[in-house]
């Protein structure tokens, strides 16, 4: 029984020194930053380019998009917006006046399990950050 109470002292001061660490540290420059979103969709149909211009023109001058690109091909947009002031319903819309189009799934896989873990890690301490919220 007393290993147990001293044990679960140890972890309740761990969790309390982390809490204190996230809360206490420098936040980067990223960490300040509002958090975007990525968004692609295939899109369907003949786009000209003097229209794929037009529309990545259209779509970038929307308020809350930060980006938009259409690939040469016309073939397939990406916009990156900030998900507060525009939603991806919106997008659909306006990329749908010109052509059809479908959400493209984006890969979340890959890379080095070490980064995957040091990540992880960031994101448990960033969570803990009660200024972030």
């Amino acid at each position: 029984m007393k290993t147990l109470r001293i044990t679960s002292a140890i972890l309740a001061m761990a969790f309390i020194a982390l809490i204190l660490y996230a809360n206490l540290r420098h936040l980067s420059v990223t960490e300040r930053l509002k958090h975007v979103q990525l968004v692609s969709f295939n899109l369907s149909g003949s786009l000209s380019n003097k229209s794929r211009v037009s529309l990545t023109e259209k779509i970038s001058s929307s308020p809350g998009v930060t980006a938009c690109s259409i690939n040469p091909e016309g073939t397939i947009a990406s916009v990156i917006y900030y998900p507060d002031e525009v939603d991806e319903a919106t997008l659909n819309a306006v990329l749908s006046t010109q052509c059809t189009i479908e959400k493209r799934e984006l890969a979340a896989v890959g890379g080095c399990p070490v980064h995957q873990v040091n990540a992880s890690v960031q994101q448990f301490v960033s969570m803990l950050d009660l200024r972030t919220r």
